[in-house]
Formats: structure tokens, C-alpha cells, sequence
């Protein structure tokens, strides 16, 4: 396992973002629930997105693998103490990046595919996510659309939205992605979406 601190060197990495943090790609990654005097177990991601506070945090690792560049293709296995989950992050103009991130004290990471033993969870959480992130983009492009609307457009692409809207879990989650996507959002873009016919539906 390689000490998360140490990966810079090996990459000859430079800052990315604004704050000065490099951006890597975590693959074959599970995240697990830390408890004290038994085995980890991982953790369903809905209940990681409740766990907003530091104590909560630092009873969550994220195991997974790192791949150098095409110079450098050495894999590093790390083990890593999340400090911040970035979701459904919308930037100007009215853009949604897709993309689960999370910050430590040392880099960004993208996460990628998950592991075997955590792809199960990780692909019920994507399901939705998938579908908030449909729901925005569709927003964005037509404030006026109403949901009736969206479903006669999913139903044509033959995609089971209203089948996968019927469960009520399913229905908590996605009123819970789409708050935190306009609690997050940029003024303007949560302006829009608090307006949207669509995403005034839920």
C-alpha cells in the first residue's frame, strides 16, 4: 500500500485545480465503514452522502488504484481518508459535471469503475444519479418542460423511467441528489432549476 503523501513524487504531479490539488483517477475502488474492533464493511454510497461532518468522515476510508501516466503506467494502491464528496457539481454556463469526486488532504480523485466486491452497490447509486443528471441537463436546456413532458421522451428512447420513478426509495434519492445539486449550483443555474417546471416536479 502506497502513503497517499507519497504519490506527487511518483507522478510528477503540478496543482490542477484552484486550490492547488492535484486531480487523479481512483480505479477498483470500495469505500468502507471504519468499526472498531471488527472487519470494515462497505458502505452503501446514499449513507456516505449523510455523513457530512469531520467525526462522521473519519470513520469512512476509500480504498483503490492509482495508474501513472503513459511514461509512467506503475499502479499504486492507496488507502484514503475523504474530506470532501463532490457531486453533480454544475458550472457556468449551466453545465453538469457527471463525474463523483473526492477531496483529501492531498489531491482530488475522480472516482472510476469500482471494485468487484463494491460494484453491486456503487452501480444502485449510479442508476440514479444518472437519471438526476438527465433531469438537470434536460432543465437547463428547457425550463419550461414539464415532467410529463421528459417521461413521453424517455418512453420514446424506451428507457423505464417511470418504473424506476414507482419505487419510493428510488423517489427520496433522486429529491435528495437534486437538492444537493441546488444547494451547490452557481446563483444563476439554481435559479433556474428552483424555476423548472420539470424539477419543480419533485
Amino acid at each position: 500500500m502506497t502513503v497517499e503523501s507519497q504519490l506527487a513524487g511518483l507522478l510528477n504531479e503540478t496543482g490542477s485545480e484552484d486550490d492547488g490539488l492535484p486531480i487523479r483517477e481512483l480505479h477498483k475502488f470500495v469505500i468502507q465503514e471504519r468499526q472498531p474492533h471488527k472487519k470494515s464493511r462497505p458502505l452503501d454510497f446514499y449513507a456516505l452522502l449523510g455523513k457530512i461532518t469531520t467525526e462522521d468522515l473519519a470513520q469512512v476510508s476509500i480504498r483503490g488504484t492509482v495508474v501513472g501516466s503513459s511514461d509512467n503506467p506503475e499502479s499504486y494502491a492507496v488507502s484514503l481518508a475523504p474530506e470532501v464528496f463532490s457531486i453533480l457539481h454544475i458550472n457556468e454556463p449551466d453545465q453538469v459535471d457527471s463525474s463523483i469526486y473526492v477531496r483529501t488532504a492531498h489531491a482530488w480523485y475522480r472516482l472510476m469503475e469500482a471494485s468487484a466486491t463494491y460494484a453491486a452497490e456503487w452501480a444502485l447509486y449510479l442508476r440514479t444519479h444518472r437519471l438526476v443528471v438527465q433531469l438537470i441537463r434536460r432543465a437547463f436546456e428547457d425550463s419550461a418542460l414539464t415532467f410529463a413532458e421528459w417521461m413521453e421522451e424517455r418512453d420514446a428512447a424506451e428507457e423505464d423511467g417511470e418504473l424506476f420513478l414507482a419505487s419510493g426509495t428510488t423517489l427520496v434519492q433522486v429529491v435528495t441528489l437534486l437538492e444537493m445539486a441546488v444547494v451547490n449550483a452557481p446563483a444563476h443555474a439554481a435559479e433556474v432549476l428552483k424555476t423548472s417546471s420539470l424539477i419543480s416536479h419533485f
